[in-house]
């Protein structure tokens, strides 16, 4: 690609992040203040205090975790000494959500009746409702639905979650209301407009309400259909409905049918990251997974899609002499990642002519010098100027179509055809028949449309059809690294889940305000870590100054799955390297996450995009400062762009301190 076209293409990103941020512009929260105290702009933010309750007050302990579930009236209740929620039951019929009554318990199994449409019937567990549903007669059901009311002293943040990798996901306060209209839109979102989401209408997949005790209520599974949950009202009385599905889909069902329903996992407990710990335990992984940590270079974040064959060769060998030098006892072989561009397009997945040895003598040169090879591809998009789209047209959801902001429409494969399935699985191998033993899969959230299908199966269920024909082409020894993609979905078929947003995009290069991003994701959703590895993405050397790159890589290392860097390193300052610190390496590579306050300083009304941080040049996101790595040790880090006071710790602008470094 020439020099013009990528310079094209980059002013094409702009203008289309531009038209997204400015359509939101009018919606953006209140923003937070630098010095650690609200200023004339921050009427509605609320200031939180580490020790206590978020206006300060010190909070006595009660021990909530062995509080277990009663029926009460045909609600499922947990209540303790100083909380309590109650749940009333409801079932998505023919698109009408019939409350359940007649609920009866023996045991640990609540059955309720719905009308004359069938029974839902409930296994509680010690912190977890999981639930099957029969039905009477032939219907189309859509969901299954929590409607709970809660008791929650000083209650005013919860947890938004983004729904897939890079969506924007941190703690907000709990708005008054959600309306109908706002909600609805949350849910349809897609792409583009769900990643800058401002979070306010709903959390996808699990959240937590940070009180005197706090709520920690998510799914486990991802079967059938998507999860997601609403916060709202005024402390001491919430609201809070989980809900599976409702959201433009239903499955037909014959009379005595059954489908197994999600499990929700729900928590009362005054350590909010106990609980959080708990959830993270419950979550499905894959079992035979051998991947451990690993550090290597990937291509990404700097070549972008211009990156050919002797910038891979160049890079691996000065990659190679660095991490041998600061990692001298590592025992995995060093990893190196071609990202996107090697491709003659997406969907058609050779080599292009920047390659000219070909992908299979690339790999095999690179494991001769020492490498392990990793690469990526988009494997459930196929750009409707490939061929195959209009050769193969049934074998792509119907009526869908995924548009790139710089590639343009992609069609969707359709894996519930079994000629769309097997294409699937001969890319698969094909790649892995390379060489290539980690594959970083992408762009799986289009997969997860809701549309008609060639069979009838939800979104959800077609997407885990996707990553198990992945994962069998694969191979059970090929490490599966998913990206752009839902937590929970499939976690039973992959190694490596992508945590966050990308640190850095082409159209701005390196720059500092995508750095929070990262690390406000991450302290979002630290528990999927906790059940397999999660790719913080690279710390950026270049371009960023020298407390910034500090902090970068804390941001990076945060998630525990890996160490990658991504710069050409034939360009980088070699004076550089050092500025990515051993404590950075060690917590990078420790296989866990780092654990932080879960309460940033000040609590937005709603959530703050990078895009829109990089336009206004201000750092606006509310991240949580205190982080407490694997080995106890604690990192407190301004995100801000003034130095701020942290209690007695003074901490400079966009700066990261080791807290026994202050004492």
């Amino acid at each position: 690609m020439g020099v013009g076209c990528m310079t094209i293409r980059m002013a094409q990103t702009i203008v289309a992040h531009l038209a997204i941020v400015l359509f939101f512009l009018g919606c953006q929260p209140t923003e937070t203040s630098t010095s650690g105290a609200a200023d004339d702009e921050q009427d509605d933010m609320v200031v939180t205090q580490p020790d206590g309750g978020s206006d300060g007050r010190m909070v006595t302990p009660v021990d909530c975790r062995s509080a277990g579930f009663v029926l009460e009236s045909n609600t499922i209740a947990l209540t303790c000494e100083t909380a309590d929620i109650r749940f009333a039951p409801s079932v998505n019929i023919d698109s009408v959500w019939v409350e359940a009554d007649a609920c009866e318990r023996t045991d640990d199994i609540i059955v309720c009746n719905l009308a004359d449409a069938g029974t839902i019937q409930y296994t509680l567990g010690a912190r977890t409702v999981s639930s099957t549903y029969t039905a009477n007669r032939p219907q189309s059901f859509g969901g299954v639905r929590l409607n709970g009311s809660a008791t929650m002293t000083d209650a005013k943040a919860w947890l938004s979650n983004g729904y897939q990798s890079w969506s924007q996901s941190g703690v907000i306060q709990i708005p008054i209301s959600v309306s109908d209209i706002e909600l609805k839109s949350a849910l349809r979102a897609r792409s583009d407009a769900e990643v800058i989401r401002l979070g306010t209408a709903n959390s996808w997949w699990h959240t937590f309400v940070k009180a005197d005790t706090s709520l920690v209520v998510g799914t486990t599974t991802a079967r059938l259909f998507k999860t997601w949950i609403t916060v709202s009202g005024q402390s001491p009385d919430l609201s809070v409905m989980v809900t599976s599905g409702g959201i433009d889909e239903t499955i037909a069902m014959g009379a005595e049918e059954t489908v197994v329903n999600e499990t929700v996992f729900v928590a009362l407990d005054s350590d909010v990251n106990n609980a959080l710990e708990s959830y993270g335990a419950a979550l499905p992984h894959r079992a035979t997974s051998l991947a451990k940590p690993e550090a290597g270079w990937n291509s990404w974040y700097e070549l972008w899609d211009t990156v050919d064959e002797e910038a891979i060769r160049a890079n691996a060998i000065l990659a190679g002499d660095y991490l041998r030098t600061v990692l001298p006892a590592h025992e995995e072989a060093f990893r190196i990642v071609i990202d996107d561009g090697w491709q003659k397009a997406w969907g058609d997945w050779t080599a292009n002519e920047k390659f000219p040895s070909g992908l299979e003598q690339l790999a095999t040169d690179l494991k001769a010098d020492g490498f392990e090879t990793g690469i990526w591809l988009a494997p459930l998009l196929v750009h409707e100027d490939v061929p195959l789209t209009t050769e193969k047209p049934d074998w792509f959801i119907a009526d869908t179509t995924y548009t790139h902001l710089t590639q343009g429409p992609m069609k969707i494969l359709d894996v519930t055809h079994p000629d769309a399935a097997a294409h699937l699985t001969q890319v698969i191998e094909s790649v892995v028949s390379k060489g290539f033993d980690l594959l970083k899969i992408d762009f799986l959230f289009a997969g997860t449309y809701e549309a008609p299908r060639h069979e009838n199966r939800s979104a959800i269920e077609s997407y885990n059809m996707a990553l198990q024909i992945i994962r069998q082409a694969a191979g059970p020894n090929t490490i599966l690294l998913s990206v752009g993609s839902p937590p929970i979905a499939g976690f039973e078929y992959i190694d490596a889940w992508r945590v966050g947003p990308d640190v850095a995009v082409g159209a701005f290069d390196a720059s500092w305000f995508f750095v929070p991003n990262v690390g406000r994701t991450i302290a979002a959703r630290w528990p999927y870590c906790l059940t397999l590895l999660c790719d913080g993405d690279p710390p950026i050397l270049r371009t960023l100054s020298q407390t910034e790159v500090v902090t970068g890589s804390w941001a990076a290392a945060f998630s525990g799955g890996a160490l990658f860097l991504s710069d050409d390193l034939r360009n980088l300052d070699p004076t550089r390297l050092p500025w990515l610190k051993p404590e950075v390496i060690e917590t990078a590579l420790a296989g866990v996450p780092a654990r932080p306050d879960p309460m940033p300083e000040m609590i937005p009304d709603s959530l703050v995009s990078a895009l829109s941080d990089q336009l206004s040049s201000r750092s606006r996101h509310a991240v949580p400062t205190r982080w407490t790595l694997p080995n106890d040790r604690q990192i407190w880090i301004n995100w801000t762009d003034e130095s701020a006071a942290f209690g007695s710790v003074e901490i400079d602008a966009r700066s990261a301190v080791m807290i026994d470094d202050t004492q």
